[in-house]
């Protein structure tokens, strides 16, 4: 879940679907998240600079989710 419009899109979509508010939707997303925090584009490019340094120089093959610990999506 990386914060943007069409995340916010879909939350407003299911949120009416389940007749919550955006906000009630979107705090129960967040409680499924370890960090308690949505991931951010800045989240991703961080760990892509890491990846393309010095320090990500033996890291291959690898997938490194980038969510916060996200447990449910729903």
């Amino acid at each position: 879940m990386v914060e943007g419009p069409r995340v916010e899109r879909v939350m407003r979509e299911k949120a009416a679907a389940t007749g919550m508010s955006y906000e009630d939707y979107r705090a129960r997303s967040l409680r499924r998240i370890s960090l308690g925090r949505a991931v951010s584009a800045d989240d991703v490019a961080a760990l892509v600079v890491f990846l393309v340094s010095a320090g990500g120089r033996n890291i291959s093959g690898q997938a490194i989710p980038v969510d916060g610990d996200a447990t449910s999506l729903t």
